[in-house]
This record gives structure tokens, sequence and C-alpha cells, in this order.
């Protein structure tokens, strides 16, 4: 039984996660210039937002932590930076293999659109309760912390 717990909790997590992602992306297309998010060939914005977010999640699980780890040694600026370049990059390459329902108006929107989904996404995701659990940026972090510090922030994290 308890093999399916964990299992129906994963499951449930990353439905969660897919489903703030999909908010996530329809609220920044709509408040976002440059952005659009919307019905095509038939399918309602919703569905296509779902999809979006579906596929920017697996882009995003592909390459990004690959490029996140070449800069890593760079330094905390750089790999901001990085995030932010690479945030533009995956929006631009979502909405291309989209064909269509979501649409990015060149490098700047895709860019302020990266920054305005990562602020958007914590804020839905701070709403509904979901941690960071296991999070690239957290282990980042906590990696560059003295080893007392990272413990500290994980039990008042959990507390």
């Amino acid at each position: 039984m308890g093999k399916a717990r964990s299992a129906f909790r994963f499951l449930f997590r990353v439905t969660t996660i897919w489903l703030v992602d999909a908010v996530s992306l329809s609220l920044t297309a709509w408040f976002l210039p440059g952005m659009g998010l919307g019905g095509h060939a038939g399918r309602p914005a919703w569905l296509v937002a779902l999809g979006a977010a579906l596929l920017l999640g697996a882009v995003n699980l592909a390459i990004r932590p690959l490029i996140l780890l070449a800069v890593m040694r760079e330094g905390f600026i750089v790999l901001l930076i990085a995030g932010f370049f690479v945030n533009a990059v995956m929006l631009r390459l979502t909405a291309a293999a989209m064909g269509g329902g979501l649409t990015v108006d060149g490098w700047l929107p895709a860019i302020a659109g990266g920054v305005v989904l990562a602020v958007v996404n914590m804020v839905v995701s701070g709403l509904v309760g979901i941690d960071d659990q296991g999070s690239f940026y957290r282990a980042m972090i906590e990696s560059r912390l003295p080893r007392g510090q990272a413990a500290c922030r994980r039990t008042a994290i959990a507390a």
C-alpha cells in the first residue's frame, strides 16, 4: 500500500504543478504585451494552455539543467542571467513547437515573459501550497551555504 500511496502522491504533485504552470502561463500571456495564448485549430484556450505548459515543462526538464550546470561555476550572477536567458529560449522553442495558440513576439517579450512567468508561478505555487522540494535552484543555493546553514534552512522550511 505504501508504494501505491507514494505513486499517487507523486502523480497528484505532478498534475498540480502542471495545472499551476498552465495557469501561470495563461496569466503571463494575458498580462504581458508581446505574448499571447488563445484557442487554436478548434481547441479552446485552456487546452492550449495545458499543452503549452506540458511542452514547456518537458523542454525545461530536458535542456535547462544541462545549460545551468554548464554555467554554474561562473558564479551566482551568471547563473541567474543564464536562467533568464534559458527561460526566454524555452518560451520561444515552446511557441514554435506549438505551431499556434502560444505566441511570443520576439526576444524582448520572451525575456520579460520568462521573468514574469517565474514570478507568477512562484506566487501561484505559494498560494496553492507547493513547496520547492527538489528544485534545481534550491539545491544550488543549499550547496553554496555552509553545512550548518543549509540544515537550519531545511528545518525552518519544514516547520
